[in-house]
This record gives structure tokens, sequence and C-alpha cells, in this order.
């Protein structure tokens, strides 16, 4: 079965198929998409050798396009123990680690969403938020916080959110990797400079219209200006309780029906809005600070070297620990927004606080060619910064790498704050990050690549989605971070994640076969480990 999963996944990578479905690869923002339904999943895993019964009631509920929500109750039943034996060892027994801790019972938790994150629509305020699984979290141009994925150990889980308000001239954004122990956290505030100015300058000229002198007090004001002035009051009673006359005169009027908001179709992309897209809304300013609260530096260990574990815990023994914060300012300017055209460069220029001359600025540019249903949408980003700059900080490793900043079960644990004190603090270098998505209606794919000087810096990501027919598809997500030449990029290892789908409706039944590769913290070993976790499951759904 192993055998087998290996060969899909390197397929799946050879024809660059897919973007996930399910315990696959999804972004945040199109997982919410899911409709209403009543779903049962039970079959087979083989988690480090072991065999499973795994079954997971789920329930999804979805209320027009502004808000949902989904909950389930995955259940792992030890059907075959091979060596080294479990404590207590018996069939039916719950995997040991998934209900040990306080935070594993948000497992019961997918998520919970109130609007739609990055949606801009002039002339009107608009928010979202978001509780639970997050494998896309992203602040501002994602040069301090991108891609976080807060689940990608087998033995903890966390219920994070991602939340932001929108206006014509102010706007924020938050984000927490978990609601339980809220170690990472991230707050943007902009500011739309052009589009305040010119409300200061209109609020001038109306203050210059309608300000007179007092000789000025019995001046001749026609009735269209009277009712117009009226117009300021709103639905105000006066002391006889009857409305005002432009009320009265409109009490008759059918309401309209309140117009529906623009939907984001790419990230990065504004192309939703280019009909509305004025050019003094274009300029945004930003200020972000992003920390972590509780990021490890020193352990506790046994005699034999190996990592002393948190009683009924799954992370290790903190005898230190230490705040890292990362503050940027950016600012970006849409050239272009028209409907097969977009063109926005942005700068961003960010430090980290607790660590000497460490600072790095990013010179990015997103490009779009092509409207909604097929479009290409490219970022390519070069990067000037010191030797001891981590772009990136808080990525999609950062769950893991936070204890074990090499991703690397041969090497002591050390953290990546630790790691990054050890780094040089004079010198400068340079590299690049650069991103491609192409949509192509329902098919979707996105890749992306890092490099910069020297060793063991390069990162790759991939993910795609491709529907066959109505219900089967195939997809996968891969990343991997801390490799030197491009021919390891694949080479699974450590610093591997990745997860791969494929699913065949058979009648009523939906069969899904699934490879995830993911962390835990390892039993009598040096730090994490990686493995993979093989699923045969069987799906039936009822849509309510």
């Amino acid at each position: 079965m192993s055998c087998i999963f290996k060969r899909l996944s390197i397929l799946c990578i050879l024809f660059c198929s897919f973007h996930l479905s399910a315990e696959s690869w999804i972004p945040t923002a199109q997982s919410t998409r899911k409709q209403t339904s009543l779903t049962l999943d039970y079959g087979a895993a083989n988690n480090n050798e072991d065999t499973f019964f795994h079954i997971s009631p789920n329930f999804t509920y979805k209320m027009n396009e502004e808000f949902g929500f989904s909950f389930s109750l995955p259940i792992n039943g030890l059907v075959n123990d091979k060596q080294p034996l479990q404590d207590d060892s018996k069939s039916g027994k719950i995997r040991s680690y998934d209900y040990n801790e306080a935070s594993d019972y948000y497992r019961v938790l997918n998520y919970v969403w109130y609007g739609q994150y990055e949606r801009e629509a002039p002339g009107k305020v608009t928010y979202s938020f978001y509780l639970g699984d997050i494998r896309d979290g992203r602040i501002g141009h994602g040069t301090i916080v991108n891609q976080y994925y807060n689940n990608i150990r087998y033995d903890t889980y966390n219920a994070g959110v991602l939340a932001d308000v929108n206006t014509d001239y102010i706007g924020a954004q938050y984000f927490s990797n978990s609601i339980y122990s809220r170690d990472v956290n991230a707050v943007r505030v902009y500011i739309k400079p052009l589009a305040i100015g010119r409300k200061l300058v209109q609020f001038y000229h109306w203050y210059q219209e309608n300000s007179y002198d007092e000789d000025d007090e019995y001046e001749y004001v026609d009735e269209d200006e009277y009712i117009g002035m009226m117009q300021v009051r709103g639905n105000v009673l006066d002391e006889a309780g009857r409305k005002s006359v432009i009320e009265e005169l409109g009490s008759n009027k059918k309401k309209k029906k309140r117009p529906s908001l623009p939907r984001p179709v790419s990230k990065y992309s504004k192309m939703e809005i280019e009909e509305m897209d004025e050019w003094y809304n274009r300029l945004t300013v930003g200020i972000t600070r992003a920390f972590d609260s509780n990021s490890p530096l020193q352990y506790s260990y046994s005699q034999t070297g190996i990592p002393n574990r948190k009683e009924n815990s799954d992370t290790p023994i903190v005898n230190e620990s230490g705040k890292v914060s990362v503050e940027g300012y950016d600012i970006e300017y849409r050239l272009l927004n028209m409907k097969y055209w977009e063109l926005t460069p942005y700068l961003d220029v960010n430090t980290i606080k607790e660590l000497k001359n460490s600072g790095g600025t990013h010179y990015g540019l997103m490009a779009r060619i092509g409207g909604k249903d097929i479009n290409l949408v490219i970022k390519p980003e070069l990067r000037k910064m010191s030797k001891n700059y981590l772009p990136m900080y808080f990525d999609t490793f950062y769950e893991v790498e936070r204890f074990h900043g090499t991703l690397s079960s041969e090497n002591p644990m050390i953290s990546k704050l630790e790691n990054a004190r050890n780094l040089p603090t004079t010198g400068g270098i340079a590299g690049y990050y650069n991103t491609l998505l192409f949509h192509f209606y329902s098919y979707s794919f996105e890749a992306s690549y890092e490099d910069y000087s020297g060793p063991n810096n390069a990162r790759v990501f991939l993910a795609s989605y491709i529907p066959l027919g109505s219900n089967f598809t195939l997809s996968f997500f891969y990343t991997k971070k801390g490799f030197d030449a491009s021919g390891d990029a694949f080479k699974i290892d450590n610093g591997s994640l990745g997860a791969a789908e494929l699913s065949l409706p058979i009648g009523p039944i939906q069969i899904r076969l699934q490879n995830l590769r993911r962390w835990t913290f390892a039993e009598n070993e040096t730090g994490f480990r990686s493995f993979d976790e093989q699923r045969l499951l069987l799906s039936s759904s009822f849509a309510l």
C-alpha cells in the first residue's frame, strides 16, 4: 500500500496535477465554499506502520455566501500494533495522541466563518472572521506571515483565527495560530492616504461653500436647497412625531434589494472590483507586527540526551523561552486594474526586533493576465537582507520549527530563534521568491520557489486541483525547505510536507485514497520526525 501511494504522489508531481479537498490542501478561503451536507468517512489508516480503523462523521452548513461552519469527530481505533508496541496496546484503543491534550478537543471544529478575507468593496465596509484549521494564513504581502499551516502535526490540533476589516480609508488584518495557546499572533493596519486626502479636500470645499457671515443670516435660500439641507437629518422625527418632508415624499418607494458584495477571485488580485477601482483607492500603506510570545530557547534533557516530555502532552519541556517579534512597513499601488490586466508593485521593509542588525527589504510585483474564469497571476519578489534575517519568519513549517528549527531529525533539537541567534550579525545577502498561480475554470495550479545566498536556503511549493467530471478529482500539495541543489527539491525527508488524494465515486459511495505527510514529537528520539500516513476511505454524503 505504501509503495502505491508513493508512486501516486510521484505521478501527481510529474503531471503537475492538483489543489486539495478533504485532508489534502485547499486554501482557507476556498474551504468555506463547501455546501450544506452530512458526511460519514470510514476506512483504514496506516500510521507509522500501525493500522487503525478511521471513522469521522461530519456536518457542514453554508448559508448563502456569507456564513458557514463545519464540525466533525475523527476517531482512529487501533487494529494492528507493530513493534515497538504502544503502552496499553489493545484492539479498539483510540490513538494515544489524538485526544491527550485539552487543545486536541478542538479537532471537532473544522471551521466557523463569516464574510470573505481580503474582500474590498468600494464605498462599503467589509469584514470577515474565520476560526479553525488554517492552511494558507497570510498577512499583507506575505513577507512576514505567509502560507501558515497551523496543523502540520499529527499529535496536536490548533483552531486559529484569521480576520479583517476593510474600508475605503483604513483597514486591519489579524492572525492567531491558536485560540488555546495564542502563541503566534500578527496584526496589520493600513491606510489609503490618497483616498483620505481626497475626502479631506472635499470636506474643505463643502465647508467653504456652506459657511456664512452673520450679515448673510437672512440670505434667501430656494426650496430645492432647503430640502437638500434637510436630507442631512436622516430619519429624524420632529417633536410631534412627524417625519421630515423628504421622508414623507419617499415613504411609498419600494426598498431596494441589498446588492451582493464582490467575492475575491484569486489571492493577490483585485480583479473583482476593476470597474469600481478608482485611482485614489489604489495606494495602500501598512504596518505589521507579528510575534511569538513563547518561543522556545532551551529544553530539559534526560541523561541519554533525549528531550523530556511534558506529562500527558506531546511537547518538550521548555526551560527557557523568549519573545520574537517581526515588525514591517509596506506600500503598494495598483498601476493597472482592468478586465484582463492588472499590475501592482509593492515594497516591504521588515526587521526582527530581537536580533541585532536583522532586517530585509522585499521588492515585489503582482501581475495578472486574463479574466475571472481563465487567468495567470505571477508574483516575482527580490530581497536584500542581513545574514541573520529570516524572510517569511512565520511560514508553513513554523509549528515545528519553533521547537526544531533545522527540520532535521539527525541534528540536536535547536529552536528557530536560537538558531537565528547564531547567524552572523554583519554582512548582507540577496535572494528571490517567485510565485505563480494559474486558474482555468475549476482547475487551479499554484507554484512558488525561494532561494537566497548561503547553504540550504531553498524552498519549493506545488499545489493543484483537477476535477474530472462531477465528483472524480485528483489533488495534491507538496512543500519542502532547507535544501541546496534543485535535484533535492523532491527528495522526501524530514523537511518535506505534503498530501495527495484520489477521489472516485461509485454509486452513492466516494472512494478516497490519501497519503499525508506530517510531524510528531517522537518518543525516545532527539526531536520531531515526519512520516507518511496512508488512508483508504469510503465517504457517504447527503446534501441537506
